[in-house]
């Protein structure tokens, strides 16, 4: 039978155009979820707090200075103070700032500490430069807080 001849073809058709689109959503979400779980690795704080994620540096081949701040203007210009392709690094927690270049989409910063690899020290990294196991800005993970008046190494409250 042509649509022409039954009403309700079109409304058929959207509606399973609709549940294919949820399906596919459906599904992209739980393989995000569990992308992210694998890629973040918790470990314990030294003072036996909540375990905070521990991730890999991406897109620093050059390195990327610490930030004292959520924002791109506030870095810590000090040769090898920060971060580099492959460092790992514990999430202590987050905060909303400026978008980094060069996608300028990323408003999440997250206060992290280098565990090991070429970088050292703590401060401010956009999540740009992480991989959380999400490959989508402004991802929150689990387990990390909102930085609450989190001291800065000069003494300086964010």
């Amino acid at each position: 039978m042509s649509d022409s001849h039954n009403p309700d073809a079109p409304t058929a058709r959207r509606r399973g155009a609709l549940q294919l689109v949820l399906l596919f959503l459906a599904s992209t979400i739980l393989s995000l979820a569990a992308a992210g779980t694998a890629t973040a690795q918790p470990v314990s704080e030294p003072e036996g707090g909540p375990e905070l994620p521990v991730v890999t540096v991406t897109n620093a081949s050059d390195g990327v200075f610490w930030r004292l701040d959520s924002y791109w203007g506030s870095s810590v210009n000090h040769p090898g103070a920060g971060v580099y392709d492959g460092d790992r690094v514990r999430l202590e927690c987050y905060k909303w700032g400026n978008v980094v270049p060069p996608l300028n989409n990323n408003g999440l910063w997250y206060q992290a500490t280098v565990i090991s690899g070429r970088g050292t020290g703590s401060g401010m990294v956009n999540d740009h430069f992480l991989i959380t196991g999400f490959d989508l800005p402004e991802i929150l993970l689990p387990n990390v807080p909102p930085c609450e008046e989190y001291r800065l190494p000069q003494g300086r409250v964010a």
